[in-house]
């Protein structure tokens, strides 16, 4: 039991700690926060580009950090599961509950891992998008129609 206690304890943290430095690089991106709410009040197409192609450079740590963070649930799940069995006195007592547990435990693991799975796709579908497509010139020359839609 102690090992599946470790082994989840480290996903979670590796997880939370590649988030928070995704969260410090986009922190640290906006420190003068007035200029650049204006700018994204504005839908400054210019400003848009840029703040697209700054994501863009760390977008790997941030699928990884949302990979951990959905194996980490499922690593807590390992142990809620031994735990449950454990206090049920080897299925003698209190079963209805602590499977009631294990039930909600395995559907908030799962509901985590769809909802990072569908974040990696959106993150990957936006940087196809951002390399591939032209977002400068839609209606007319240099216009940003394309960068204001994709913020």
């Amino acid at each position: 039991m102690e090992s599946s206690c470790l082994v989840a304890l480290l996903f979670v943290i590796t997880g939370n700690i590649l988030e928070a430095i995704t969260a410090s690089k986009t922190f640290l991106r906006h420190r003068d926060h007035a200029s650049t709410m204006q700018n994204w009040k504005d839908l400054d197409p210019d400003y848009i580009k840029q703040n697209f192609e700054y994501r863009l450079s760390f977008l790997g740590l941030t699928n990884v950090a949302s990979m951990m963070n959905a194996v980490a649930l499922f690593a807590v799940f390992i142990p809620m599961l031994q735990v449950s069995w454990i206090l049920t006195n080897g299925g003698k007592r209190r079963l209805a509950s602590h499977t009631a547990i294990c039930a909600l435990a395995l559907a908030g693991g799962l509901c985590e891992l769809i909802v990072n799975l569908m974040m990696i796709g959106i993150h990957n579908v936006v940087a196809w998008l951002v390399s591939s497509f032209n977002l400068d010139d839609w209606s007319e020359e240099g216009d940003g129609t394309g960068w204001r839609v994709l913020e």
